[in-house]
């Protein structure tokens, strides 16, 4: 795949329905024993879409979408000159993996971080998401702390 017939659009809220049925299927990939449901899904992404420190990206490939991803930026604190940026939610769609599109996807991501003047970029990978894990190594980032949680 050539770089330039990958672009990137903002999602609009009027696409906030379509978003949270790709969003479903995805979290089901990821964690097969999730409970989320429909409602939840929604509720999700009518949040982030709220947020002003967070935009939401479909990837595009010849118009056609295949991925998003959610962007968050916020200062860098304690440093009040730089910005704290996170990528979640990464997303391409199964058709379309193994073809460089993600990679393309986060390194477009990455420039958007970058141009607003983020020195620091962090992300989760599910346990589980060997895949995951191995891409983003790929791209150029190190597993930094574990985040362990106890559920009661």
């Amino acid at each position: 795949m050539e770089l330039n017939r990958i672009t990137i659009k903002k999602i609009i809220p009027e696409e906030k329905d379509e978003l949270a049925s790709i969003f479903k299927s995805y979290i089901i990939e990821i964690d097969p024993a999730s409970a989320i449901k429909q409602s939840h899904a929604e509720d999700f992404i009518a949040s982030v879409l709220r947020n002003l420190n967070r935009q939401l990206f479909w990837c595009l490939i010849e118009g056609k979408k295949c991925g998003f991803s959610i962007l968050t930026i916020e200062k860098l604190w304690p440093l009040t000159d730089s910005n704290k940026g996170r990528i979640s939610e990464f997303y391409i769609f199964p058709e379309y993996r193994k073809k460089t599109i993600g990679q393309q996807f986060a390194n477009k991501l990455i420039s958007i971080l970058k141009e607003h003047n983020c020195s620091l970029i962090e992300l989760e990978v599910h346990y589980n998401n060997a895949r995951g894990l191995a891409f983003w190594q790929y791209i150029g980032f190190e597993i930094k702390k574990y985040l362990m949680k106890y559920t009661f």
